[in-house]
């Protein structure tokens, strides 16, 4: 078979082919077949890639289809060559990363024990699965799922969607990835959350008796907290500007 023929092609430029009917003439369509050999490693030396379009109606469109498939081989070019990874090994990661960062005290041991905690409890499902699959709708399904949201707050749902977000930041970080996935996830209030007539009422405020009944309870109970708790009141600071004081 000529090198310039591909079964019942007839090659025309780099990667594309014109069709032939049997009697060896154009049939007015085109196709695209590239294909490239990629090393990955030194246990498996290399990886063949091959994309294919047929019954491409011109020529111009053919060199369209040709420059998509390109792109679509150098992304997954970089996927065998740099290697996809798994959820489990990004958490683990983050996991580690999240110690070093407890070991400089630059946070909070419930910090780490929280997100840490939350994120093998809600994510362990994906483990197995790479990064490169994960999608807005992914975390959008499970995330506002009836189940899910009778049994956890919305408060709670978002510090899960949260959590995972560090997740793929620090993927990007690292230069794993360059794209997060949990951009533009919404999570949903369920039902019973969503109170109208609530919505409407005016803000309860603890009222001054109300206040002296917690502060004698304080004092007797918590000594050390009772001032706190009556500048906190009076001066309306919040718990960090109170933490802040000297």
């Amino acid at each position: 078979m000529s090198e310039n023929n591909y079964k019942n092609g007839r090659k025309v430029e780099p990667g594309i082919w014109e069709n032939l009917k049997e009697d060896g003439t154009h049939d007015g369509t085109y196709s695209v077949r590239i294909s490239r050999r990629f090393k990955v490693d030194s246990v498996r030396t290399s990886h063949q890639l091959f994309f294919r379009r047929r019954r491409i109606a011109s020529l111009s469109l053919a060199r369209k289809e040709k420059r998509k498939l390109e792109d679509k081989m150098a992304s997954k070019a970089l996927k065998l060559t740099q290697g996809d990874k798994s959820w489990k090994d990004a958490r683990d990661q983050f996991q580690k990363y999240l110690e070093a960062r407890l070991e400089d005290k630059s946070i909070a041991y419930s910090t780490y024990d929280n997100m840490t905690k939350t994120l093998e409890k809600h994510t362990v499902q994906w483990d197995r699965r790479m990064l490169s699959w994960f999608n807005i709708e992914v975390f959008e399904t499970y995330l506002n799922h009836a189940d899910l949201k009778k049994d956890i707050s919305i408060t709670t749902r978002k510090n899960i969607l949260k959590f995972i977000r560090q997740v793929f930041k620090r993927q990007i970080a690292i230069g794993a990835i360059n794209h997060n996935p949990t951009n533009g996830v919404h999570v949903r209030k369920a039902m019973h959350e969503i109170d109208h007539i609530e919505a409407d009422k005016e803000p309860v405020v603890m009222s001054k008796e109300d206040f002296y009944k917690v502060l004698d309870y304080a004092k007797v109970h918590f000594p050390d907290w009772a001032e706190v708790y009556a500048v906190g009141f009076w001066s309306g600071l919040r718990s960090g500007e109170l933490y802040s004081l000297k």
